[in-house]
């Protein structure tokens, strides 16, 4: 690792300042992320808008902010968002209300449409599910960023590690046997941790070639934890060298974040 930074918030570990358009996806954190950079954001004096293209706990979404539910009409949305944003920040937008007290999200094309229209300085999106688990395969249409995402980042849960590679702790863990060449069951390494988000650093890359990629590893709420993110970090960016592709417009992987959403603590290990 070349050069390590230690910072007190995410904006600032995440490097986004700015108007900046979002995504989080992975597994591990996403929602409590994007619940943090929303706050930290707006505390900042940033209007905020915080949507998502998967179904998610309306609860999630309205611990935000307002949440405004477009119900077929996204025009009408888009003015009650702005109206909101008057008097407060971050707000929440989502596409309709579901069944388990559910929200549905926007479509990708949606998002980049809302981002065009200039409500806010800065959109953030959940686009991606993993049903709660620390760890996540990338399904055939998984995650769902829009093109116009600016920031993409590739959350994961560093309590996966010294966890079986199973359906109870890894979302399609199924879909990464024939990809990684390891058996279902065995306890997740740093190395397997690494490989993983390998995969998903290039899925992303090919997704939304501009944008800036950022993998957050976050629950290193100790020093053991810390340690174990420090040697993820370290695999993974020499996984990403290794697989760099000599024609790509930009870098593989901007950055990689070993923190602690819990304790807002974060350590930036750049390439």
């Amino acid at each position: 690792m070349e050069s390590e930074n230690v910072h007190r918030t995410l904006a600032a570990a995440l490097g986004v300042g700015g108007p900046q358009l979002v995504a989080f996806v992975g597994a591990g954190g996403k929602t409590t992320a994007l619940q943090r950079l929303g706050v930290e954001l707006a505390v900042g004096g940033s209007s905020v808008v915080a949507t998502t293209t998967t179904a998610m706990f309306a609860y999630q979404l309205a611990s935000l902010g307002p949440l405004v539910v477009a119900d077929d009409d996204l025009a009408g949305a888009y003015a009650r968002c702005r109206d909101a944003l008057l008097h407060a920040s971050p707000v929440a937008l989502a596409k309709s209300m579901g069944p388990e007290e559910k929200v549905g999200g926007l479509a990708p094309r949606e998002v980049d449409h809302l981002w065009s229209q200039r409500l806010a300085t800065s959109i953030l999106v959940e686009a991606d599910g993993s049903r709660g688990l620390p760890l996540k395969a990338f399904g055939a249409a998984e995650p769902q960023p829009s093109q116009g995402s600016t920031v993409i980042v590739v959350v994961a849960g560093l309590d996966v590690l010294g966890q079986p590679l199973d359906a109870a702790h890894v979302h399609r863990a199924e879909l990464l046997d024939p990809v990684l060449h390891t058996a279902m069951g065995v306890a997740v390494t740093p190395q397997t941790l690494a490989a993983v988000l390998s995969l998903q650093v290039d899925r992303v890359r090919d997704l939304v070639p501009h944008a800036r990629i950022v993998v957050l590893l976050n629950k290193a709420d100790t020093d053991a934890r810390a340690s174990s993110g420090d040697r993820t970090a370290s695999h993974l960016l020499a996984s990403v060298r290794e697989r760099g592709r000599p024609h790509e417009t930009a870098a593989s992987l901007d950055r990689v974040v070993v923190g602690s959403l819990w304790h807002g603590v974060y350590r930036v290990v750049q390439p």
